[in-house]
């Protein structure tokens, strides 16, 4: 999982900084068990997994045809806490509205 994470940061140019802020872990701490030198717990590990998971998806779907090619600033973690809640908050949306237009669809016929 080290590897993977490490070449997706690298992918994505996401920096280190902003990714142990959002984990809640120093920098330090990130960056030693990225390059190998340091172990994490577990836990830490999959806070890691889930921020850079919720970076990804937000530049990957920015980055689909037909969407606006938006430029993000990712070295400021607050706007990308705000960008991973705001697409977060819109997915809830997206999921509702889905769910009553199938409803919609059952109560016509």
């Amino acid at each position: 999982m080290r590897q993977a994470l490490r070449d997706t940061i690298a992918q994505y140019s996401i920096p280190r900084g902003t990714i142990a802020r959002l984990a809640g872990m120093h920098l330090p701490d990130l960056s030693g068990w990225l390059n190998g030198r340091t172990e994490l717990n577990p836990v830490k590990i999959e806070r890691v997994r889930e921020t850079v998971a919720s970076i990804v998806e937000i530049l990957q779907a920015t980055a689909e045809p037909g969407q606006p090619n938006l430029k993000f600033d990712l070295r400021d973690p607050d706007n990308v806490r705000r960008l991973i809640f705001e697409v977060g908050k819109f997915k809830m949306q997206a999921a509702v509205l889905e769910a009553q237009a199938a409803a919609a669809v059952f109560n016509l016929k």
